[in-house]
């Protein structure tokens, strides 16, 4: 997909004068700035930008940022044709930001192209941005560096033209896939986080976002059905990552090393529906995923060396599948809640080395596990377990379930009834005749389980 690209770098105009726009000028300047232009209005949405100097538009290009400086206020428009009436000193813009009115702005500063300067004049910008004529939604790159500022992201998009903000080193996109990241890292925040995400359908890449401010989150979304991918949160006093939204979606994010409480945990799930899938929590004071959101999943996830458990599900429905939990002060993987109502599911996880019980169901409901590989397991109810495949345990005459597809059926509720008593294996991945020890794997790729069941 071609994005209409955006810019912001550190080397860009403090006042944000330069524009913004698909090409950057030199030094992050703008690819034109003309001292003397006249704007007319041309129909309610269009204007026409002449430069009176009759030196053209240089390098200027479709989908570029126009900022016309008048009066004290800066008005933000889009080319959207250059040599307007076959006049190559005229230009026709489509207004964005602000309703520019009837009339004519005369006689002003004009920049076109460049880069913003701050993340947050790029965030308040990008809503209005113009797509191009394929529709293709913009994308706002945000340059290598340290940002010293609290950002908001709230503006919204839609699920057919989402807003993509995406840090990035030398070009725009060379971060994906890698484990850096463009750091914010705001000296004061007077919100609740170092970076918040309000607005919807916004995808964020590539960000880190770390408070050393008391009490304040690393990197919060409280907006719905966002996208957070490669991402990093830290905080010293409390969570790294906390979730609210609706719908949130969050692929090879990492949290370490957060809070200073029991309380304080890494990555808080706390919006439903939303998916969580190759992260990592490590080496944070309270638990590394903390799931109270209902119908959440957490997918390939790696919880190594917190302060207390390393995935807490305290959820009334969640699924837990192919997760790692090691070396936790608390609990490895620990399912909370209790209910005949209440259904989560763990599957084909795997949990060692951890202080407390390494897999903990305290339940009196309906819970369900399937293909676990654990040193220690602790159950409440045998009949409610299927605990398939279980490493170095002794269990009861263990059930087996139906099918995994059957059991997060009808929203994950649909009853389980044992279908018979047999023996289950748990096979590792091709190639490996026993687990390595995931003590050093850091990568906020997860830990690949590769886990399968097979009938004996």
């Amino acid at each position: 997909m071609n994005y209409t690209e955006f810019y912001v770098t550190k080397g860009a105009a403090a006042n944000n004068l330069n524009g913004g726009g698909p090409r950057m000028g030199v030094d992050d300047g703008p690819v034109a700035s003309i001292a003397d232009a006249t704007a007319v209005a041309v129909s309610a949405t269009e204007w026409s930008i002449t430069n009176n100097g009759g030196t053209g538009w240089g390098d200027s290009a479709v989908d570029d940022m126009v900022l016309f400086d008048a009066a004290g206020e800066k008005l933000s428009a889009c080319i959207s044709q250059l040599s307007y009436g076959g006049n190559a000193n005229v230009i026709l813009v489509v207004e964005t930001i602000t309703d520019w009115g009837p009339g004519v702005r005369a006689n002003k500063a004009i920049r076109v192209g460049g880069a913003w300067a701050t993340i947050q004049y790029a965030a308040t910008t990008a809503i209005t941005l113009k797509v191009n004529a394929a529709g293709d939604p913009p994308r706002v790159n945000i340059g290598p560096g340290t940002w010293d500022e609290e950002v908001t992201f709230a503006n919204n998009g839609t699920t057919a033209i989402p807003i993509t903000f995406e840090g990035y080193s030398a070009t725009a996109g060379d971060l994906r896939e890698t484990n850096t990241r463009v750091l914010v890292q705001p000296t004061s925040i007077t919100g609740s986080a170092a970076v918040t995400v309000s607005g919807t359908e916004v995808i964020l890449r590539n960000v880190y976002a770390r408070s050393e401010v008391a009490a304040k989150i690393g990197l919060a979304v409280t907006g719905n059905y966002n996208t957070i991918i490669g991402c990093q949160g830290h905080s010293t006093t409390t969570y790294g990552i906390y979730s609210t939204g609706t719908g949130g979606k969050f692929s090879r994010c990492i949290v370490d090393g957060c809070g200073d409480a029991v309380g304080d945990h890494g990555f808080y799930v706390y919006g439903n529906s939303s998916i969580v899938a190759d992260c990592v929590a490590q080496n944070c004071v309270g638990n590394g995923f903390y799931v109270p959101g209902t119908y959440c999943l957490v997918l390939r996830c790696r919880a190594y060396g917190n302060g207390t458990d390393g995935i807490r599900m305290d959820s009334s429905t969640a699924l837990c599948v192919e997760c790692e939990a090691s070396y936790n002060t608390g609990h490895g993987i620990n399912v909370v809640t209790q209910g005949s109502t209440v259904v989560n599911i763990i599957v084909s996880c795997v949990a060692w080395g951890n202080t407390d019980t390494d897999i903990a169901c305290n339940d009196g409901g309906a819970n369900r596990y399937f293909g676990l590989f654990t040193d220690n397991f602790y159950e409440d109810i045998h009949a409610n377990l299927l605990p398939i495949g279980l490493h170095n345990n002794t269990t009861d005459n263990p059930y087996v379930g139906t099918s995994l597809a059957t059991c997060v059926a009808n929203d994950w509720k649909k009853s389980l009834a044992a279908s018979g008593r047999g023996s289950y294996s748990l096979l590792l991945p091709d190639g490996l005749t026993s687990y390595p020890d995931a003590g050093a794997v850091g990568e906020p790729d997860g830990f690949p389980l590769g886990l399968r069941l097979a009938q004996n």
